[in-house]
C-alpha cells in the first residue's frame, strides 16, 4: 500500500495534525534511564509552524494582539491547541517541520547531517526539555519558551547505540512545539553549529517519489579509526550500507546568515496543495553553486524520529514506505533479504495489528485516538498510549540477523574462491601434463 497527497485528503494535513499534537500532550511517554556505563543525554525539538496560504492570510499583528488579550494564564496546552487549528489560516496552511544541516566538524560522525535542532545535556540544564530549549536558542536563534509558542509533549525517548546495536552512546529525547505566529523572527544560524536551516512540509515528507536511500560508509565505525588497512579491507569487504532516506523540498532556506527562499509549487512534487507557492527572496550565485551539490537527505536517527511522528499523522502506508538497512554488495544483499524475509514480514503484521485504522473516509476533528492509528483498542474501547519507538521496533532483532547474513556471504565467497583455486589448479596441472 503506497501512501500519496489523497490518502490524507480527508482531513488534511492541519485536520489531522490537531489531534496527534492533542494527544501527545495528554499522554507524554516515561523518561527511559541511562544504560549501564552510558551517561551520556541529548535533545531535540520538533517545530512545526504552519505556512499560511496565498489566499487566506493572517489578520495583521495589531488584530490578532487585541483578540489574544482575553487568553487566561490557566490556559491548557489542549484549549491553546484547539483555538490555535480554529483559526482559517491555519485550516487552509501547510504545516512545516524545521530542520538543520550541522556543520561540518572533524570527528564529528554527525557533522553535514541532516537534525532537529537540539543537542547534549548540560550539567546546568534542569531538564532534557531545558537541553533542547537552549540548544535551539543557540543553534537558529528560536526561543522556545515564548508566548508564540506551544510546547505539545515529547515523543518515545531512544538509547542511541553503535556497531550494530551493541553499545550504547546515549539516550536521546525528542520533544514536540508549534508556533503560533506565522512571522516569527528570523532565525539566526551559529556557523560553528549550523550550516543550514529548512522549512519543510509534511506533505513532502509523507511524498513516496521522495523516498530513496543514503549510502554510507560504515567501516569506520567497525574499525578502530587509526587503522587505515583494516577500514579499507572492510570497506572492499563489504561495500557500503543503504538506510532508507527522504530527498526534502524545502519552502524555505537559510544558510549560515545567507537567507534563500525557493518558489516551491509544492503540488508539482506530490500532487495538489494547500500552498500553491512562497514568494521568497534569492541566494547568491556563489553560494548556491557551493551546495548545489549538496542534497538534502533526511536518514538515521532524525528520520527515524520523523517516521515515528509521522506514523500518528497518516497511519495509511507509512510503514510501508520504510525501508530496511541493507548493504550494495550483491551477494550481501541477497542474502539478508532471503535471511530477514519472515523476520520483516512478521514485523509488519505485529504493528499493523496494533493499531485501529478507519476503513471509511467521514473522519471529523472530533475523530477517537485509536481511529487515528495512536494504539492498541483494548477490551473496553478505549486507546492505550501510544507504543515505544516505531523504527526501533522495527529493527529489534534485525542487526542480529544482518551479522548472520554477512558471516554467510563471507563463507560463502570463501567456498566459491577455494572452488575457483582448486579448478584452476586442476586445470593448470592437466596443462602441464599435456
Amino acid at each position: 500500500m503506497s501512501l500519496d497527497a489523497e490518502r490524507v485528503a480527508p482531513l488534511g494535513i492541519s485536520g489531522r495534525l490537531q489531534p496527534v499534537l492533542e494527544h501527545l500532550a495528554a499522554n507524554p511517554y516515561p523518561e527511559v534511564p541511562n544504560p549501564p556505563n552510558c551517561q551520556k543525554r541529548a535533545s531535540v525539538a520538533l517545530i512545526i509552524r504552519v505556512q499560511p496560504s496565498p489566499d487566506h492570510w493572517p489578520p495583521q499583528r495589531l488584530d490578532r494582539v487585541a483578540s489574544s488579550t482575553s487568553k487566561g494564564a490557566t490556559d491548557t496546552t489542549a484549549s491553546r491547541l484547539d483555538e490555535f487549528f480554529s483559526l482559517s489560516w491555519v485550516k487552509h496552511g501547510e504545516p512545516e517541520v524545521l530542520f538543520i544541516r550541522r556543520a561540518a566538524r572533524a570527528r564529528d560522525r554527525w557533522g553535514s547531517h541532516i537534525a532537529l535542532p537540539g543537542g547534549k545535556r548540560d550539567p546546568g540544564d534542569e531538564s532534557d526539555q531545558a537541553a533542547a530549549v537552549r540548544e535551539t536558542w543557540e543553534e537558529v536563534g528560536l526561543d522556545l519558551s515564548s508566548g508564540n509558542c506551544v510546547f505539545v509533549g515529547n515523543l518515545s525517548e531512544r538509547v542511541v547505540t553503535t556497531s550494530w546495536g551493541k553499545v550504547p552512546l546515549m539516550v536521546l529525547c525528542s520533544f514536540v512545539y508549534i508556533l503560533t505566529e506565522h512571522d516569527i523572527p528570523p532565525l539566526r544560524l551559529q556557523p560553528s553549529e549550523v550550516e543550514s536551516a529548512h522549512w519543510v512540509s509534511f506533505r513532502t515528507l509523507l511524498a513516496p517519489s521522495l523516498r530513496t536511500y543514503e549510502h554510507c560508509d560504515i567501516s569506520d565505525r567497525l574499525a578502530n579509526r587509526g587503522n587505515p588497512f583494516v577500514r579499507t579491507l572492510l570497506r572492499a569487504v563489504l561495500g557500503q550500507m543503504a538506510y532508507a532516506a527522504v530527498k526534502l523540498a524545502p519552502s524555505e532556506s537559510l544558510y549560515s546568515g545567507i537567507p534563500m527562499r525557493l518558489n516551491l509549487n509544492v503540488s508539482s512534487v506530490v500532487g495538489k496543495s494547500t500552498v500553491e507557492s512562497v514568494q521568497c527572496s534569492r541566494i547568491t550565485s556563489s553560494a548556491r553553486s557551493a551546495k548545489k551539490d549538496q542534497p538534502l537527505l533526511l536518514w538515521g536517527l532524525t528520520f527515524g524520529i520523523l517516521t515515528d511522528f509521522l506514523h500518528l499523522i497518516a497511519p495509511y502506508g507509512v510503514l510501508d514506505l520504510w525501508a530496511y538497512p541493507t548493504f550494495t554488495a550483491p551477494d550481501i544483499r541477497f542474502i539478508i533479504w532471503v535471511l530477514t524475509h519472515s523476520f520483516r514480514h512478521k514485523k509488519q503484521l505485529e504493528l499493523h495489528s496494533q493499531q485501529a485504522i478507519p476503513t471509511n473516509s467521514t473522519l471529523t476533528n472530533q475523530t477517537r485516538a485509536d481511529d487515528l492509528g495512536f494504539g492498541v483498542r483494548n477490551t473496553q474501547g478505549l486507546s492505550q498510549p501510544p507504543s515505544p519507538s516505531i523504527t526501533g521496533r522495527l529493527l529489534d532483532g534485525y542487526y542480529d540477523l544482518i551479522r548472520k547474513a554477512i558471516a554467510m556471504a563471507l563463507i560463502g565467497r570463501i567456498g566459491i574462491g577455494a572452488s575457483l583455486t582448486a579448478v584452476l589448479w586442476l586445470w593448470y596441472r592437466q596443462r602441464r601434463k599435456s
